[in-house]
Protein backbone atom coordinates (compact mmCIF):
# COMPACT_ATOMS: atom_id res chain seq x y z
CA UNK A 1 0.00 0.00 0.00
CA UNK A 2 1.16 3.67 -1.25
CA UNK A 3 0.07 6.84 -0.10
CA UNK A 4 -0.33 9.08 -3.05
CA UNK A 5 -1.01 12.62 -3.35
CA UNK A 6 -4.75 13.25 -4.93
CA UNK A 7 -3.73 12.93 -8.85
CA UNK A 8 -5.89 10.23 -10.53
CA UNK A 9 -3.86 10.04 -13.27
CA UNK A 10 -0.61 9.93 -11.70
CA UNK A 11 -2.10 6.74 -9.11
CA UNK A 12 -3.27 4.80 -12.56
CA UNK A 13 -0.28 5.81 -14.62
CA UNK A 14 1.83 4.24 -11.48
CA UNK A 15 -0.54 0.81 -11.66
CA UNK A 16 -0.28 0.69 -15.04
CA UNK A 17 3.45 0.95 -14.63
CA UNK A 18 3.35 -2.20 -12.00
CA UNK A 19 1.29 -4.37 -14.54
CA UNK A 20 3.56 -3.85 -16.92
CA UNK A 21 6.52 -4.48 -14.76
CA UNK A 22 5.00 -7.77 -14.06
CA UNK A 23 3.13 -6.75 -10.71
CA UNK A 24 -0.42 -7.17 -9.50
CA UNK A 25 -2.06 -3.93 -9.49
CA UNK A 26 -5.09 -2.75 -7.46
CA UNK A 27 -6.04 1.07 -7.85
CA UNK A 28 -8.59 3.05 -5.55
CA UNK A 29 -10.18 5.97 -6.83
CA UNK A 30 -11.97 7.09 -4.17
CA UNK A 31 -14.30 10.01 -6.14
CA UNK A 32 -16.54 8.51 -9.71
CA UNK A 33 -16.00 12.27 -10.98
CA UNK A 34 -12.68 11.67 -11.79
CA UNK A 35 -12.68 8.61 -12.88
CA UNK A 36 -12.15 10.21 -16.63
CA UNK A 37 -8.98 11.47 -15.99
CA UNK A 38 -7.52 7.58 -14.71
CA UNK A 39 -9.16 6.76 -17.95
CA UNK A 40 -6.91 9.10 -19.99
CA UNK A 41 -4.53 7.27 -18.53
CA UNK A 42 -5.42 4.25 -19.27
CA UNK A 43 -6.35 4.67 -22.64
CA UNK A 44 -3.05 6.72 -23.80
CA UNK A 45 -0.62 4.67 -21.66
CA UNK A 46 -1.95 1.36 -21.24
CA UNK A 47 -3.46 0.54 -24.32
CA UNK A 48 -0.79 1.85 -26.46
CA UNK A 49 2.38 -0.52 -24.25
CA UNK A 50 1.98 -2.81 -27.74
CA UNK A 51 2.76 -0.01 -30.22
CA UNK A 52 5.43 1.07 -27.57
CA UNK A 53 7.13 -2.72 -26.98
CA UNK A 54 6.49 -4.13 -30.69
CA UNK A 55 4.73 -6.95 -29.11
CA UNK A 56 2.02 -7.93 -26.78
CA UNK A 57 3.03 -7.25 -23.27
CA UNK A 58 0.47 -9.41 -20.44
CA UNK A 59 -1.01 -6.96 -18.01
CA UNK A 60 -1.82 -8.75 -14.76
Amino acid sequence: MRSTPLSEGAIVGAGAGLALAGGKAIVEIMFADFAALAFDQLVNFAAKSTAMYGRRVPLP
